[in-house]
């Protein structure tokens, strides 16, 4: 039991340790001022474990902040490390339990560059730069990760400024990711690895560039329910990925997506297996540019302007402003080896400036326009099912192309 007060220092281990408070406002931990240049050392907290040993670090109770931190406009508020791993690349061989504590201030909150498990729970992450972050990718590498009843509140991590991991069993269940206002960060980025799983439930992610965007390879199942998303350019993202031709089942259910540019945007290039929509609730997607630190940042590398990375020019280039919008889907794609099966029930779709459900189109200057059925197209188009779906003043319509064959019943 750590006594109340707060402790400047810079703490150093290589073997399992608890840090258990006497409350998260009472007990708190500061680095030591002014040790390590600006944006890389100075951990608050390092853990070395060599490879062939293992080691549990339980933090509870506590706040852990750098009170010198000042805001980086561009790039994140704080300049040190919270919690810093140091174990062989690719060994899996520590776990982390964080517990009731706040972290307020770091440049990385818990860098590392792979654990075995991460848990986290009834938490606070606030004006740091990257929560979690490994130094082989963005998110971090994590075997099993459970992120539960937490908030992420105005962190600025270029790119990710929420939940980043990359894992096989992922469990992301009743938090709360709001990025800075004016600024445009991602709030949960999942890349599922091969066979995993994930989970995404009952969270409420808003005023994020990507609300959700979640990575599937081959193998992988994931449950997205009863989530709330909130006025995100991309509410929610289902990719393939990196080069993978995965096989997926996916199931997107009794989510509320209110507000932003697109409601659920699915790549099916080269994807297999099916995706599920049922009672989502998909309202008010505009036309609207990516604003704030990260377009200025995107756009000011040497390989912008005019390049796909680049994607739109902040000033101009307007999101879809569709309900569900299936992508990756223009005649100079390669196709897919199986179609995917996407089934929609039950689903209620309106008011959005767009299509209801954009099944197939491409960019013409800075708009989006539908492919005309009958147009020669490189790709499996997939086959798609369900009932009971209700469009609903929906500015260019309900269907994009809407000549297309639906099965009967699958519109009110």
């Amino acid at each position: 039991m750590v006594a109340p007060g707060t402790y400047i220092e810079n703490i150093t281990m290589a073997k399992s340790l608890t840090l258990q408070g006497s409350g998260r406002e009472n007990t708190i931990l500061e680095p030591v001022p002014g040790f390590g240049d600006s944006f890389r050392e100075n951990p608050l907290i390092t853990l070395r474990v060599p490879s062939g040993r293992e080691a549990v670090l339980q933090l509870r109770q506590l706040t852990l902040r750098d009170p010198q931190a000042t805001p980086q406009p561009t790039l994140a508020f704080g300049q040190v490390i919270g919690l810093n791993i140091d174990s062989p690349k690719n060994v899996r061989n520590v776990r982390v339990v964080i517990e009731q504590t706040n972290w307020i201030g770091f440049w990385y909150v818990v860098r590392a560059t792979s654990l075995q498990r991460l848990e986290t729970r009834d938490s606070t992450f606030q004006q740091n730069g990257f929560v979690f972050y490994s130094l082989a990718t963005l998110g971090l590498d994590v075997e099993e990760a459970v992120i539960e009843r937490s908030r992420f509140i105005e962190n600025s991590g270029l790119l990710v400024g929420g939940i980043a991991l990359q894992g096989k069993h992922l469990q992301v269940v009743d938090n709360t990711i709001m990025s800075k206002p004016g600024h445009s960060y991602n709030g949960i980025s999942l890349a599922l690895l091969e066979g995993g799983r994930a989970e995404v439930v009952r969270n409420s992610v808003s005023l994020n560039n990507s609300g959700l965007y979640i990575a599937l390879s081959d193998r992988t199942s994931a449950l997205i329910q009863g989530n709330q998303f909130f006025a995100n350019s991309y509410n929610m993202t289902v990719n393939p990925f990196y080069l993978s031709t995965p096989q997926i089942d996916v199931l997107i259910e009794e989510n509320i997506i209110v507000g932003g540019g697109i409601g659920v945007d699915i790549n099916y290039k080269n994807v297999t297996g099916k995706i599920r929509l049922h009672k989502n609730q998909i309202a008010w997607q505009r036309r609207q540019s990516l604003t704030g630190d990260l377009a200025g940042f995107i756009w000011s590398l040497p390989y912008c302007p005019g390049t796909p990375f680049c994607m739109f020019e902040p000033a101009k280039g307007p999101l879809f402003a569709q309900g569900i919008l299936l992508s990756g889907n223009s005649p100079d794609d390669q196709k897919s080896v199986k179609p995917l099966k996407l089934e929609l029930s039950e689903n209620r779709i309106e008011a959005n400036e767009g299509w209801g459900l954009a099944l197939f189109g491409r960019f013409e200057g800075d708009s989006f326009s539908c492919i005309v059925l009958g147009e020669q197209l490189n790709t499996v188009l997939p086959e798609i099912t369900g009932k009971d779906n209700e469009f609903k003043d929906n500015a260019k319509g309900a269907i994009c192309p809407n000549a297309y064959p639906l099965p009967p019943g699958f519109m009110k």
